[in-house]
């Protein structure tokens, strides 16, 4: 998409500089929370959009929609909707019709413990995992109001490892959802738990094979926060370091087929955490 970036002083005249970064895929939930985002917003009237979300992840692994509410997000205004979760993990979709801009969405269990939260510009994706229970939804427009719907599907895949943490596994498939990805349980159902600790340093083996290169993901559950990973092969001395506050991802890739090793940190608290591996192109 091109954009354009309009720039003015305020006061005297003088230089300036434009410096445009470029994030991976999906690194949105890494990025450190100086960083101003600007969401690209829905350019389809809301029965419209509807059409085009189903199409795009039908026959993905999920159950049937099911609409738990329609309404009008407004900015400033934050709105409530009740939802009835299915034991195991589901998918809800926030679905924005033009002209709203930039969606916010988080859900709430009866205890107002946060389950989930997401942003988007044209919609906004939360995933649930644990046991059936009663939520809340709310919604906002964080720059221009306009209509919206919520949709629920339940997943006909639970991995246990998900059900038993649900904070971590709405951040791991949110971030794989990020990527840009159709995401659905099964895709972080090879995620095991770690149990992270501020001051101790969790190592974990790698399964490198030759010429081959290795994504390494991992979501923190409730209770800690400030992660840090490290991918380093056996012998190696120096390996870049990358932090995030709950979700961290980094691949590394070997030539020699050396073994190699996840080093994983806590900064605060003490959590139980998802940590997921898989093949990187």
């Amino acid at each position: 998409m091109e954009l354009t970036v309009v720039v003015r002083p305020r006061g005297s005249a003088g230089l300036v500089a434009v410096v445009v970064g470029r994030s991976a895929v999906g690194a949105e939930g890494e990025l450190s929370s100086p960083v101003r985002i600007e969401r690209v917003f829905p350019t389809l009237e809301l029965r419209e959009a509807r059409a085009d979300h189903e199409r795009r992840i039908a026959g993905r692994g999920l159950g049937a929609a099911k609409t738990v509410a329609t309404g009008s997000a407004r900015v400033g205004v934050r709105t409530a909707f009740p939802v009835d979760l299915p034991a195991g993990c589901a998918r809800l979709d926030v679905v924005g019709g033009k002209p709203a801009a930039s969606i916010a969405v988080e859900l709430w269990d009866e205890q107002g413990t946060l389950i989930a939260e997401g942003r988007g510009g044209a919609s906004a994706t939360l995933f649930a995992c644990g046991p059936g229970r009663h939520a809340r939804a709310d919604v906002e427009a964080l720059a221009r109001p306009g209509p919206f719907a919520v949709e629920l599907r339940a997943d006909k895949v639970s991995p246990p490892a998900l059900v038993a943490e649900p904070v971590a596994a709405a951040r791991l498939l949110g971030r794989l959802h990020a990527s840009g990805e159709v995401t659905d349980a099964a895709r972080a159902a090879a995620a095991r738990p770690i149990t992270l600790e501020a001051g101790k340093l969790t190592t974990l083996p790698l399964a490198l094979a030759p010429s081959a290169c290795l994504e390494v993901l991992v979501a923190l559950g409730a209770g800690g926060s400030g992660l840090d990973l490290r991918l380093v092969e056996v012998g190696a001395r120096e390996a870049s370091v990358t932090r995030a506050r709950w979700v961290v991802s980094d691949r590394i890739c070997s030539s020699s087929g050396k073994a190699a090793s996840a080093e994983v940190r806590l900064a605060s608290g003490k959590a139980t955490a998802l940590f997921l591996t898989r093949p990187a192109p």
